[in-house]
């Protein structure tokens, strides 16, 4: 991805989630999501700044469906997860906390994949013509929170 790109993706970061975001183009350091597939991104913080990872090896309109959802994570949900700077990721391993664990990461991937779908809905109202992928972040930025 050129650089460009990379900085078209902050500013689409910054707007929406209306806080810092650090965008990563880089292999989540989770292997395995909790339905035992491939992680492609995911969303945390260090201190006030959210980070999203997105998967490079994606194809383009992956990455930024990938993108999209997990800026919806930081915009909704950054506060309430650990924080890289100060805290360790938590141990969600114990089976007891299984049940209670996946119905957290339900309602959050549900309100994320909400938000996802008003964004790229708009996005592709507003690119105009082709509505290829950087008409839809330029639309992005003009959206209105």
């Amino acid at each position: 991805m050129n650089n460009f790109m990379r900085s078209l993706y902050s500013k689409v970061a910054t707007h929406l989630a209306e806080r810092p975001v650090e965008v990563r183009w880089q292999l989540p350091e989770q292997d395995l999501g909790p339905g035992g597939g491939k992680v492609t991104g995911v969303c945390g913080r260090e201190g006030n700044k959210a980070i999203i990872e997105v998967a490079p090896d994606l194809p383009e309109e992956e990455q930024y469906d990938v993108f999209l959802h997990e800026l919806a994570h930081a915009r909704l949900h950054a506060d309430k997860v650990y924080d890289a700077l100060t805290e360790q990721r938590p141990d969600f391993s114990a089976p007891v906390l299984q049940p209670l664990r996946k119905a957290v990461y339900d309602e959050r991937e549900a309100e994320a994949n909400l938000q996802k779908a008003v964004w790229a809905i708009y996005a592709k109202q507003h690119a105009g013509g082709s509505g290829g992928r950087v008409l839809r972040l330029l639309a992005l930025l003009d959206m209105e929170q």
